[in-house]
């Protein structure tokens, strides 16, 4: 019995799977300012950014040690629309960058999937203004954000003509959002990452049973097991100073307003940073990846630390599971120093998703300069990273991830929402924020407008919002409207159409590791699919 889809042609459109988009109720819901939707005077009005950041940001803390020039708290207006002349910024990390109006823009430039996860951070929230909340509660603080989703895709629906009608549409399995792609809107995958998961903070501590079937239901389909502290499924990755440090090491924390969790490590020659965490998958984590598998949910290993990561991949392995995803990743031989760290994808990790059929989501902000090497590709031409924490600097990765595991399909993990620095212009005045190699000039021509969008093929022109105009080559990624452009600057910098395939075929490419880890499910995983994808294709 043939699947509904297989004589069609597979879907064209990029993927964004490491995504924060209400990242505004996290953290204790006054760190991140602005909605995701609604009228934009009042989503994105400054008055908000005042109340919760002070003027010129003089309580925004987190935000000044986080954005790229910190640790000096920075004194910046707080103007967001109409004239958007402060925010949103590649340098800062504080405000929304996936406003309604900024994502159809993407999506209209060829966005066709986007993971939206849901996210916390316990250590940040009790140590920052908040609005009052249990910080301990992570659980209620992931589910607000699930149902922004929702409340989010009834404000477009009634936008665009009534229930159904809308371009943001939430999917809980692979047919639908192979459907939804088809018809040119955005398919939402709903995920979760915190670093207790189900108050799973210790083994034993919690009955995640019940709480997963309490997620499924709402939706939730893409799990990270693991995010910044060891918890009662396994060991977390050594990978942040701030947020983690060595148990029997004792180091100075330069933002004092937080304590980090404290790891047991050992000495691993495979980083440069020269530690990794001592703690596995445990019991409890390998009975929980195993009913994450029973019901074809996306496993995301990041934030693993490597142990953890490993037997992650031997569970998945012994069942040939191909839901497997590393969503904002980079790899540790690119990386040099405090970045080359357990948190970072080898080689190794790197073959064995894609031998399992999984997929990888490379985290937009790779760094600057120092942090990230050329690649110097095997038998062809590379492009020289000279213009740090710019286009040049993701795109080393990129073509990495092509000439190491050929024929995966590599999404983009943009993380907005989350405390990363986009990648920045390669002209202007703030060209190469992270670094400019020595003598180096720009050697490719700037991004052109308007453009051909590399999937969609839309004529697209510089983007507006309010009076604000944005140039990709003056101020980079500083929001996701700004998604088409930063591929078209890959083209700039001489990346070829077949050398685009595996971005413009990753949304096509998520959906069919979904499938696949469907009918890996259960024994009646792959049926399920085949009937579903038969209704479909009558309708």
């Amino acid at each position: 019995m043939g699947s509904g889809h297989a004589q069609e042609a597979p879907i064209r459109g990029y993927a964004d799977i490491h995504n924060h988009q209400f990242a505004n109720l996290s953290f204790g819901g006054r760190i991140i300012v602005g909605e995701a939707y609604g009228p934009i005077e009042s989503a994105l009005g400054s008055h908000t950014d005042v109340d919760h950041h002070g003027a010129n940001h003089s309580n925004d803390i987190v935000g000044a040690f986080l954005a790229a020039r910190g640790p000096a708290v920075r004194r910046y207006g707080n103007q967001g629309y109409p004239s958007f002349s402060d925010w949103p910024d590649v340098e800062e990390v504080t405000h929304q960058k996936v406003y309604e109006d900024w994502l159809l823009r993407a999506v209209q430039g060829g966005l066709r999937l986007m993971v939206m996860l849901a996210q916390d951070s316990p250590i940040l929230c009790p140590r920052v203004a908040n609005d009052g909340r249990d910080c301990n509660d992570e659980d209620t603080t992931l589910l607000k954000q699930i149902n922004a989703a929702y409340a989010m895709q009834d404000y477009v629906d009634a936008k665009w003509g009534g229930p159904g009608q809308g371009w943001y549409r939430i999917v809980t399995d692979p047919v639908q959002a192979r459907k939804v792609m088809r018809a040119g809107k955005l398919a939402v995958v709903l995920g979760v990452e915190t670093a207790h998961l189900f108050g799973c903070r210790t083994t034993g501590s919690c009955r995640w049973q019940e709480k997963l079937d309490h997620f499924w239901s709402r939706g939730v389909r893409h799990f990270f097991p693991i995010h910044q502290d060891d918890n009662a499924f396994g060991g977390a990755s050594y990978f942040n100073p701030i947020l983690q440090r060595q148990r029997g090491y004792i180091s100075s924390i330069p933002l004092a307003l937080i304590t980090s969790y404290e790891l047991a490590t050992y000495d691993c020659p495979e980083y440069q940073i020269g530690r990794c965490n001592s703690r596995g998958l445990t019991d409890e984590g390998g009975r929980f990846i195993d009913a994450l598998m029973d019901r074809g949910a996306i496993i995301d290993i990041d934030h693993m630390s490597l142990m953890t990561k490993r037997d992650t991949l031997n569970r998945a392995s012994l069942r040939r599971y191909a839901g497997i995803v590393a969503s904002h990743a980079g790899f540790n031989r690119l990386n040099n120093g405090g970045q080359d760290h357990e948190g970072q994808l080898t080689d190794a990790d790197l073959r064995r998703i894609h031998d399992l059929g999984g997929m990888i989501g490379l985290i937009t902000g790779q760094g600057g300069l120092t942090d990230i090497r050329t690649w110097s590709r095997p038998g062809r031409e590379g492009v020289l990273h000279a213009c740090g924490q710019s286009t040049e600097t993701f795109l080393q990765a990129y073509l990495r991830a092509v000439d190491v595991a050929p024929g995966m399909p590599i999404a983009l993990g943009t993380d907005f929402g989350g405390p990363l620095a986009q990648p920045g212009p390669r002209y202007g005045a703030r060209a190469c924020l992270g670094g400019r190699l020595p003598g180096a000039v720009p050697g490719t021509r700037a991004l052109t407008y308007p453009f051909s969008a590399v999937v969609s093929g839309v004529a697209m022109d510089k983007m507006q919002s309010g009076t604000r105009v944005f140039d990709y080559n003056l101020d980079g990624l500083s929001n996701v409207g700004l998604i088409p452009d930063f591929i078209a600057d890959l083209q700039s910098l001489g990346v070829t159409s077949r050398e685009m395939d595996p971005l413009a075929q990753s949304a096509e490419g998520y959906v069919r590791m979904w499938e696949k880890a469907v009918g890996r499910s259960s024994p009646s995983g792959s049926l399920i699919v085949e009937i579903f994808s038969l209704f479909e294709a009558d309708e």
